[in-house]
């Protein structure tokens, strides 16, 4: 196996393996839970461990998406 592709051949056999790629799903409701009240007002939102402070839980769909997630409405 070699840079993640792995050929084999046989008797009229053959067979390619690529990498997989991983698909990160959420679901809206759920994000909207991980968003929590702060003192000044707006939002604290975590999401991969990153921390975001926001001023509106709009801002959540866009934080998500750029990280790659496909959101379940």
């Amino acid at each position: 196996m070699k840079h993640g592709i792995c050929l084999y051949r046989g008797p009229a056999v053959m067979l390619y393996s690529a990498p997989m790629e991983t698909i990160k799903t959420a679901l809206f409701e759920t994000l909207m839970e991980l968003a929590v009240p702060n003192a000044e007002g707006g939002y604290t939102f975590t999401l991969d461990g990153e921390t975001f402070t926001i001023q509106d839980t709009l801002e959540i769909t866009g934080i998500a998406t750029k990280k790659g997630y496909i959101i379940i409405y």
